[in-house]
């Protein structure tokens, strides 16, 4: 029979089997319990708040902006693209996620575009293709002008009447565009914005066109994975992220700290809890097929903490305590 101090050598080892089976065997006996006796409303909320608020305050918000822009900026130089680096199996389920028909109701659709930016958007557009159709009208009228005078009546002759009418069309149509339409451009410009928009958001909005847009957005994915890492990484620099993040840690602080943040995670935890019932967290995670990424998710870091613990002087004394006499 090992003496206790040749247990302690054995526990210490640096793959040691006894490690990893008491990491399984607390990560397994987890999952047989109750989620009501998993999880403590009240304590999670608690928890979350903490956790919040100290990633709001002004030097924990600063070193973490720093590293985002740190860790973007080691990428600018990064030739591979994300498709190379994201497993397939990761890929598919994203894939399918977002290619999802979705349905959105025309009037939700039509409130959501119909902003300041996308109006002055459409009308920079609408009043840029006016424009130069005028100016493709007066070229094409005058060019006509210069054929009558160059050929004189017998060029006029020799076109004819469709000659005749599409030099009168032109010409009609330049000065209508530069007499009355340019002088209401405003005018016809925004009414043409605002019924671009409600076409846009029926468009939008129509079942029928539901699996494009799922196809349109999975077209992005593919763009984004395909698209080298330092071009993304260039991109994503000039949006100042280390100061958005800053900026999101100090929201999400405020909420932590408003009244009845608290009570409202432990409601919606109870809440969950409720649903579940009697459940255990290992029918839970086998209803959402991920039992066997738990167990590679907690039982490996579970260990290497025991083996921090184990081999420090602290255990050591403790370990001796126990068999002394």
């Amino acid at each position: 029979m090992k003496t206790h101090n040749q247990v302690l050598e054995d526990l210490r080892q640096a793959e040691s089997p006894a490690l990893e089976r008491l990491a399984s065997l607390a990560a397994n006996e987890l999952l047989t319990r109750p989620l009501g006796e998993v999880l403590d409303a009240d304590f999670v909320a608690a928890q979350a708040a903490a956790v919040l608020q100290s990633l709001a305050r002004p030097t924990t918000r600063e070193a973490i902006a720093k590293r985002v822009d740190e860790g973007i900026q080691t990428h600018t130089t990064t030739t591979s693209c994300m498709r190379e680096h994201v497993p397939g199996e990761a890929l598919d389920p994203l894939r399918e996620l977002l290619g999802r028909p979705l349905h959105v109701s025309e009037e939700l659709t039509h409130k959501l575009i119909d902003q300041g930016v996308v109006h002055r958007l459409l009308a920079d557009v609408l009043e840029s293709a006016l424009k130069r159709f005028m100016r493709r009208a007066r070229r094409v009228d005058d060019k006509l002008k210069a054929v009558d005078e160059r050929l004189g009546g017998f060029g006029r002759r020799a076109r004819g009447l469709f000659g005749n009418v599409a030099s009168e069309l032109a010409s009609a149509v330049g000065e209508e565009l530069e007499h009355s339409v340019e002088a209401r451009i405003k005018e016809f410009v925004h009414q043409g914005t605002s019924e671009m928009l409600k076409v846009a958001a029926r468009r939008i909005a129509d079942p029928a066109q539901a699996a494009a847009w799922g196809e349109f957005r999975v077209a992005v994915l593919e763009l984004l994975i395909d698209t080298p890492i330092a071009d993304l990484a260039t991109e994503a620099q000039a949006q100042e992220p280390g100061a958005a993040t800053s900026e999101l840690l100090a929201a999400l602080g405020a909420t932590a700290q408003s009244e009845g943040f608290q009570d409202a995670v432990a409601s919606a935890v109870r809440r969950a809890q409720q649903e579940v019932g009697d459940g255990t967290l290992a029918a839970w995670l086998d209803e959402l097929e991920l039992r066997e990424l738990w167990g590679e998710a907690t039982t490996g870091p579970l260990a290497d903490q025991l083996r921090h613990v184990v081999g420090s002087e602290a255990f050591g004394s403790w370990w001796e305590q126990q068999f002394a006499d």
